[in-house]
């Protein structure tokens, strides 16, 4: 469901891990231009809140908080950052991170990385899809494959005429536990990623 109003953009996002199964709210839109920092800012702010908000979901412990600043600075050292590396969209399962990259033309790939984003190779999934859902079409489920590096899943789907209006599912299968969550598409950066420093 996505709404907009006032130079705002409110897209559901649904997780599921195991049997529960949450919704949030994202914002993507301030203005139509792609290096707007406000709208850069804005996304990321949202993601971490909604990602912050759904990891805690269901869990039904009180937050534990540190009980020293040396414990505090360990957390926050242990805990990667989530600039992208492949010019996807980072997001995280526990200590799982994955990068999703969705390309108009159909081509997708999900690489995945431990809690301080060290890559770790495709292996670690025993299967991953993304199920792409355009408006008035049935979804297209692209059942993705390791690459000749090990590196990633890709594989290739029909070209997004309409990103704004569809949507990505991206389910994956780690240690006998499946998982998924739907996302807006939002297709891969042109730009070069940042550099991680």
């Amino acid at each position: 469901m996505t709404e907009r109003t006032e130079g705002t953009e409110a897209t559901v996002i649904t997780q599921r891990n195991g049997g529960t199964e949450v919704n949030g709210f994202i914002s993507t839109y301030c203005c139509d231009d792609p290096l707007c920092l406000r709208c850069s800012v804005s996304l990321c702010v949202a993601v971490i809140s909604v990602f912050s908000v759904l990891s805690g979901c269901g869990k039904g412990d009180a937050p534990k908080w540190p009980s020293s600043i040396a414990e505090s600075s360990a957390a926050t050292v242990a805990h990667g950052n989530h600039d992208p590396k492949y010019g996807g969209v980072v997001l995280m399962n526990g200590d799982l991170h994955f990068e999703v990259v969705l390309r108009l033309d159909g081509r997708h790939q999900v690489y995945f990385s431990d809690a301080i984003r060290e890559e770790l190779p495709a292996s670690i999934a025993s299967s991953v899809d993304v199920t792409v859902t355009r408006p008035g079409a049935a979804p297209e489920t692209v059942t993705l494959h390791i690459d000749e590096s090990g590196e990633s899943w890709t594989g290739r789907g029909r070209p997004v005429d309409d990103p704004a209006q569809t949507t990505a599912r991206i389910a994956y299968t780690v240690q006998a536990r499946p998982y998924w969550i739907d996302v807006p598409f939002m297709p891969a950066s042109s730009r070069p990623p940042r550099p991680s420093w």
